[in-house]
């Protein structure tokens, strides 16, 4: 093997390892945003120079997942049932009918709908977006597109090298 592939793995590694640190830290700094948001009772903005952060309060107290492969496995007049009453649709897989599963789930015979189906129940929550501003995007993307071409041409002119 040669030394340059080898650099080009131990660069990677090293990337890798960056990455998750710095996605471990943003998780934590949205966390104790997150908490720190607590009391409101409303959607809000934070601005700075950089961009701004986007609190959105969720409501939804009741939310459902969907046992896909338990739903495979159920008898195919049953499935067939399901789909044609419309309470789980088919696409490229499978996924419940929320609208209509609220409806049918008051009525008794609904054992095979019921036994795919775990309700969730929380209370309103924020979700936390960041959206940095146009300015400093630019400038951070022409900054990256320097760096990535000299990395380019000098990765591609190692696989060159490697494949002569």
């Amino acid at each position: 093997m040669r030394d340059d592939i080898k650099e080009l793995v131990k660069e990677a590694l090293e990337l890798n390892i960056r990455l998750k640190k710095d996605k471990a830290r943003l998780s934590e700094l949205k966390n104790t945003i997150l908490a720190e948001s607590d009391g409101r009772n409303a959607s809000f903005k934070i601005h700075t120079d950089e961009g701004e952060a986007r609190f959105n309060k969720r409501k939804e107290k009741l939310t459902y997942s969907f046992d896909e492969k338990k739903f495979k496995d159920l008898d195919d007049k049953i499935r067939k049932k399901l789909i044609e009453d419309k309470i789980v649709d088919q696409e490229l897989s499978y996924h419940l009918n929320f609208e209509k599963y609220e409806i049918i789930k008051k009525y008794p015979d609904n054992e095979h709908v019921k036994s795919l189906v775990k309700e969730h129940f929380k209370d309103s929550y924020f979700t936390l977006a960041f959206y940095p501003s146009t300015n400093k995007k630019v400038k951070f993307e022409d900054n990256n597109q320097i760096k990535s071409k000299k990395n380019k041409s000098s990765l591609v002119d190692k696989f060159k090298n490697f494949f002569r």
